[in-house]
């Protein structure tokens, strides 16, 4: 079912919701399309959280709920920079469903259950981390 994942590279989420610091711009992400959702789904999800859209953390308007992000660094010595870059982009992300669920009472089922992937890499190594709600 592909044709319900959609991909970015290098898209700044310009209609994300951020805490602080930059706009994520992850070198790549994948989440869900809005095919995703059948109408009754999305019909389902407006009054809880008024615009979908507007909620989503998503680079470009289709991408809702990102689940993966990849940071790309020339060496070693700035994978760092990308661990961090990941960890941002992928609070926030996480953090969409967390409110989600919340507004449903429903936050503990989420409780260190892993929601989303990052990939940090470099020529020589990559790190593959999963992130969750406490």
């Amino acid at each position: 079912h592909s044709e319900k994942l959609i991909e970015s590279n290098n898209q700044a989420w310009n209609f994300s919701i951020f805490v602080y610091g930059p706009r994520p711009r992850p070198d790549y992400s994948a989440g869900f399309d809005r095919s995703a959702f059948t109408d009754e789904q999305y019909k389902c999800l407006h009054p809880l959280i008024g615009d979908f859209d507007a909620i989503s953390s998503h680079g470009k308007w289709q991408i809702h709920f990102p689940f993966l992000m990849c940071e790309t660094k020339a060496s070693p010595s700035i994978l760092e920079i990308a661990d961090r870059q990941n960890a941002h982009s992928m609070t926030l992300a996480v953090g969409v469903v967390v409110r989600l669920y919340r507004l449903v009472n429903r936050e503990k089922e989420l409780h260190q259950e892993i929601l989303a992937f990052s990939i940090s890499h470099d020529a020589c190594c990559a790190r593959i981390c999963g992130h969750y709600p406490k």
